[in-house]
Formats: C-alpha cells, structure tokens, sequence
C-alpha cells in the first residue's frame, strides 16, 4: 500500500451536552496477548454517544480487543462512506515495520504484522485475500490482518491508519487497535435509522444516537440495545438504555429518556411528562418534565 498524504484529522469523540446524550458507547481497546497469535477484537466502528444535553451531544469510543494465543487471528467488531477524497494518515506504526508503505521495511518474503510490542516482520503465509477466514497473523497478503469478530471466524481485514479519514472503502470505517495504537482496521458503520419507528433489522438493536468516528458526523445508528430503563441512570460505565430511549444529561445527570416525535403529535407515556425535550446535535425530540 502506499503512504497516502499526511492531512491531519485526528480521530476525536464527539462529546453530548445537556439533552440529548446518547447511549454510552462501547470499549475496545486492543491487547494482544501472544506472540504471532491471531487476535480477537470486539465491537463497532460507529460509535454510541455517550450523555448529551437539552439540543445536545454525543461521544462513545470503541477500540478493538484482541484475543489471541501464539499464532492465530485477531477478533474484531464491526460496523463503518467516507468522501473518497486526500487520505489523512497522522501516524506512524512503532517497531520494525510499516504496513502502509510500498516499501515495508520486512525481506522478501515475509510480511509486516501486528505484534504485542508493536509491529514486526514475519515469513509470508498463505497470502489470503480479503474476507478470506484466516488463523494466523501472516496468513493474509501484505495490507490485511487476520481478526475475528464476535464468535465467527478469524478473516483477513484491511489494515488502517488510526486517525485516518478515507482510507477505508465504501461504508467502513478505520477503527479498534490491535497492539499498535497506530495500526488499525476497517468495519463497516452502523446503518442509519429512524429513531422514532425503531426500525433495525436486528431484535436486540436499538436505534440511537450515534456518531461517525472518522468524520464526527451525528446521525441515528442502530447499535446493541442496552438495558437501563426509563429514569435510570446511563452513559460510560452506567450503560446503555434500552430500545426507544436516549441518554440525556440534564443538571449534571444522565438518564434514559422516552423518544417521542414532536412532529407527528406524539405524547408521552408519563403524564407528568411533555414531548418538549430536544438533543442539540441530533435534533432528535424526548419526553420531559414541563419546563418551569
């Protein structure tokens, strides 16, 4: 692969504000746990916002986790339409090697990996395509890395820059480390949403809050319901709320507030409560109390 140009854009997360906090989002950080084994990383590449505010905001991170003993893949999560436009690459891996140079710095024959301490040289494997289900970390061709998602197989994935803005292609996104905090992969998004009619295929999704974690972009994703239920508290390590509500933080606090279409003249559950509430990034209308 080659270096694309240095553009600087650095991954940032997107932060809620006083109504309108997303559901929290969902931790991944990479650790690779043996030498040359395949690595195991968890979760999605949108993330879930985490509290926002009355017309507010959103932030959730996820990083990949890795899994592997001696030689195997690399577990990963998934999720990820970036503009096709200059590639940002912001970072340089650490160790011997660089997967994104056309001159990768390994002998003939062998192939850049990711390694616990960061990224090494290793003899070439079976040279696997994209997609193709894989077991060891140099199983797959130069640009790709073996990891496994949830509890299917390990597959080779491109490998990414962290920070990177259209490195990916299509409707992926470059996210979740895998014992390099430079080296990352490619997952598709979340796909968008009507918050309002909770439309996800999936019967343990909900549709929430959520924000691109390449290009910051705010839009209504469906993500792993939680379980925090009406008036609970959430966000970070409080979780997520379940289907058809939202995290907001109001006063310095986060709960789960019921989703309610101002537009369409729809009333709350609560009596006491009013569809008046309003996320600022998302635009997206809650119950609440009536304002004083």
């Amino acid at each position: 692969m080659k270096r694309f140009l240095m553009f600087g854009l650095l991954l940032s997360l997107a932060c809620g504000d006083d109504d309108g906090s997303a559901d929290a989002a969902a931790d991944t950080s990479a650790d690779v746990s043996s030498d040359g084994a395949a690595e195991d990383a968890s979760a999605d590449a949108t993330r879930d916002s985490s509290p926002g505010e009355d017309a507010g905001g959103s932030d959730a991170s996820e990083d990949a986790s890795i899994d592997g003993s001696n030689d195997a893949s690399i577990d990963a999560g998934e999720d990820a339409e970036v503009d096709s436009g200059p590639v940002s690459m912001p970072c340089t891996p650490s160790g011997e090697c660089d997967p994104f140079m056309d001159d990768t710095g390994c002998e003939d024959g062998q192939v850049c990996i990711v390694a616990a301490g960061g990224t090494e040289c290793r003899d070439a494997g079976d040279g696997l395509a994209l997609g193709e289900v894989c077991t060891q970390r140099n199983d797959c061709a130069p640009g790709l890395m073996c990891v496994r998602v949830g509890e299917g197989d390990a597959t080779c994935q491109a490998m990414c820059a962290a920070g990177s803005i259209g490195q990916c292609e299509g409707e992926a996104r470059c996210f979740g480390n895998v014992g390099d905090a430079c080296v990352q992969f490619c997952r598709p998004r979340s796909p968008s949403c009507d918050i309002y009619t909770q439309d996800c295929a999936g019967v343990d999704e909900a549709c929430t809050l959520v924000t691109d974690p390449e290009t910051d972009e705010r839009y209504t994703g469906c993500r792993p319901a939680g379980e925090k239920a009406q008036g609970e508290t959430c966000g970070g390590d409080d979780g997520n709320c379940e289907a058809g509500l939202v995290c907001i933080r109001r006063d310095g606090t986060s709960t789960c507030h019921e989703v309610c279409d101002a537009d369409a003249g729809e009333t709350c559950s609560e009596a006491s409560e009013v569809c008046e509430g309003v996320s600022s990034s998302w635009r997206v209308t809650y119950c609440r109390p009536p304002r004083e």
